[in-house]
């Protein structure tokens, strides 16, 4: 089992220098709930600083909504909250990043990301990291 954060799903949907690489690793993946807001709103992102167009941003979102339903099991946010406040206040990272790795850690799976920093966090709780072929720290 592998874990993935919105980066992974965000380069891979933006189309990021190696995006190809990381469909591999999004093929029945796990991820949780709130990662289509935080890659929906780097498709948003994308498109204020016009590196897409509107008709481009909608087409990704619904490559998104896809992805979310054919390939990724989804986990809820709620159920990991409090595992992911104690890591935040442990690690002094945010909630965003901390919710991942409370799945990772509860699920004993694997787990990927292009944020050094939650892979720093990752690697002291020993959690298993996969490294993508090409993966560019953020």
């Amino acid at each position: 089992m592998i874990v993935v954060d919105a980066s992974i799903i965000g380069a891979f949907i933006l189309k990021e220098e190696g995006w190809e690489d990381y469909a591999g690793i999004l093929e029945n993946a796990h991820t949780v709930d709130h990662a289509i807001k935080e890659v929906s709103n780097a498709i948003w992102k994308a498109f204020v600083k016009g590196y897409i167009g509107p008709e481009d941003a909608k087409t990704r979102l619904k490559i998104l909504k896809k992805l979310f339903a054919k390939n990724l099991t989804i986990f809820p946010e709620l159920e990991l909250l409090d595992e992911a406040m104690g890591m935040s206040l442990s690690h002094k990272i945010s909630i965003y990043d901390s919710i991942y790795l409370a799945l990772a850690l509860r699920e004993g799976a694997r787990f990927s990301s292009l944020d050094q920093t939650q892979l720093n966090i990752a690697r002291k709780l020993s959690v298993p990291i996969i490294q993508v072929q090409g993966q560019k720290p953020r």
